[in-house]
């Protein structure tokens, strides 16, 4: 998704389709929310992807060192990630 007009756009086109399909509550929550996201309210920030992808970003540049998978199987559940084995006594 783009930006605050692209948004509000998608959201007033599901709100047209509620409509149609004979919604009326969903036609009323999704224009409403066009509306937030137009005046740049609490619908907008939940629905901005910017500080998600900045997030995804920063995980990207620090390796993400939690889940590599390794080269071979590891021995406990069958999965292909490198997770320490320490057999139960």
């Amino acid at each position: 998704m783009g930006g605050q007009k692209d948004v509000a756009a998608g959201l007033r086109t599901q709100a047209e389709w509620a409509h149609k399909l004979g919604s009326p509550l969903y036609n009323a929550l999704l224009s409403e929310a066009a509306a937030d996201v137009e005046a740049g309210g609490p619908c907008w920030r939940v629905l901005d992807e910017t500080e998600e992808r900045e997030a995804r970003s920063r995980l990207k540049k620090r390796g993400r060192r939690f889940a590599r998978p390794s080269n071979r199987r590891s021995r406990n559940c069958g999965n292909w990630f490198s997770i320490p084995y320490k057999p139960m006594k």
